[in-house]
């Protein structure tokens, strides 16, 4: 797994944006053509790649890090990379990794919840917020990671993005179905 995050890593900005669209419209894809057929098989495969996203997450965030006892103390201001490092391509690729590692969260979550489609976004990235901000307050605890609000945001809005995935999901899906194009 590993050796998948750092060729997925190392790809270009432009070429790391065109992978996440289609992973996501992929899964739209795959949605609309399972969920209707067989809605129990459909919340299957998703329990399943939540399964896989939360161990993504986990591992890439919590994981295989070692104690730094020379760790700053939390980062508050929320552009405080931005800010320092706005020249530099790796921390505009740091960030959009935060982003992307998030995103099959959001993806995968709101299919499982109960409300309508726009409860089931909002509550998605409620429960990305709160692991997001749990990660970054054992980070900083087990002094592992610094808390920063930037990754804290980042994360948030990943689970965001797959969670608008599954809301234009819902929004083809409906179309579909008035236009007869779904029986």
């Amino acid at each position: 797994m590993s050796a998948v995050y750092t060729f997925v890593y190392n790809l270009s900005i432009p070429l790391l944006c065109v992978l996440g669209l289609l992973i996501l419209s992929g899964w739209t894809a795959l949605a609309l053509a399972v969920s209707r057929k067989n809605p129990r098989t459909w919340r299957w495969i998703c329990r399943g790649a939540l399964l896989v996203a939360v161990a993504l997450i986990v591992g890439k965030t919590l994981m295989n890090r070692t104690v730094e006892y020379n760790l700053y103390f939390p980062q508050w201001n929320p552009l405080h990379s931005v800010i320092l490092y706005w020249d530099q391509p790796q921390q505009w690729r740091a960030m959009f990794m935060n982003i992307l590692l998030f995103a099959p969260l959001g993806g995968c979550l709101p299919y499982l919840l109960p409300g309508g489609p726009g409860r089931r976004v909002w509550g998605t990235v409620a429960v990305g917020a709160a692991i997001s901000l749990a990660i970054e307050v054992v980070q900083q605890l087990t002094l592992i990671g610094c808390l920063q609000t930037e990754d804290w945001l980042l994360n948030t809005l990943g689970t965001l993005v797959g969670a608008v995935a599954y809301y234009a999901y819902t929004a083809l899906s409906k179309r579909a179905k008035e236009t007869n194009f779904v029986k």
